[in-house]
């Protein structure tokens, strides 16, 4: 079976093999990743799981 990693990593080239330039590749990267942007996702509890966006 294959692993999740290796079957994102083939759907982001699919995605966004059109764009050259490193750094705009690395921000699509982030901007796509899985749970990335999810606040609840398992790896972003812990300690700082209270600094929501928008807190002081």
């Amino acid at each position: 079976m294959r692993d999740a990693a290796a079957s994102y990593q083939e759907g982001f080239h699919r995605r966004w093999s059109h764009l050259r330039r490193a750094r705009v590749r690395a921000l699509a990267w982030l901007l796509d990743s899985p749970d990335l942007l999810d606040a609840d996702a398992p790896h972003w509890q812990g300690p700082h799981r209270d600094h929501r966006p928008g807190d002081a």
